[in-house]
């Protein structure tokens, strides 16, 4: 994880509001008494305000970003917040009941950081919890077609982007979504629209899967 997209989200702490919803709906009936739940990618900490307004109190969110860290601690002070280095949190195997990757992999656009970034959540869920993972899907219009096209020999992958502020995105297709996540048992998998940080509207999905109970 470079230094340059460290910096980048530091630079938009306070300056951008993430938009991604968390849909409490897909992720109430999995849940067990008082659980405990981490934020992966946490910002901010706006997911995690929305969570303690619905009565957890069990809750922890980790960020490469220090500047994002230090506004959800404001926020937040009762929530546990570790900064986030290569993919790679302290805690301890099987800390966590269900934790939340929202909107984190469109700003990891490397698919082999990906399959870190799921490795560790892996690491981190207990068995039989689960994880809710929400992003951005791919995009038929032309402006979204010209930017898949013309960065794609660079990066390669279609979907990487660039936005005009130096920062590098990624789109997904379902499928690779899918395959991302063999390792969890699907329960829900819902496709809908996102609405982007500068205001566009995008293709999305939500994803709810559990770890097996006798991972691994």
């Amino acid at each position: 994880m470079s230094d340059k997209l460290r910096r980048y989200w530091d630079n938009l702490a306070g300056k951008k509001q993430f938009t991604i919803k968390l849909l409490p709906e897909l992720i109430l009936p999995c849940l067990p008494e008082s659980p405990r739940i981490l934020d992966y990618g946490c910002g901010y900490g706006r997911t995690l305000l929305q969570l303690r307004g619905l009565g957890f109190k069990r809750l922890a969110g980790t960020d490469i970003s220090t500047a994002m860290l230090e506004l959800a601690t404001k926020a937040l002070p009762q929530a546990e917040f570790v900064e986030c280095n290569n993919f790679l949190t302290p805690w301890p195997d099987a800390s966590f009941d269900l934790i939340l990757v929202i909107g984190v992999l469109t700003s990891v656009v490397d698919t082999q950081d990906q399959h870190r970034l799921i490795k560790e959540v892996l690491r981190l869920l207990r068995p039989g919890g689960y994880i809710y993972l929400s992003d951005f899907l791919l995009n038929n219009d032309p402006r979204n077609i010209e930017r898949y096209c013309k960065y794609q020999p660079e990066y390669g992958a279609y979907g990487i982007f660039k936005l005009p502020d130096g920062g590098l995105l990624r789109h997904h297709d379902i499928n690779y979504i899918c395959s991302l996540l063999e390792k969890f048992e699907q329960k829900e998998l819902k496709e809908m629209q996102h609405t982007t940080m500068n205001g566009h509207n995008s293709n999305g999905f939500a994803y709810v899967g559990r770890k097996s109970a006798i991972y691994p």
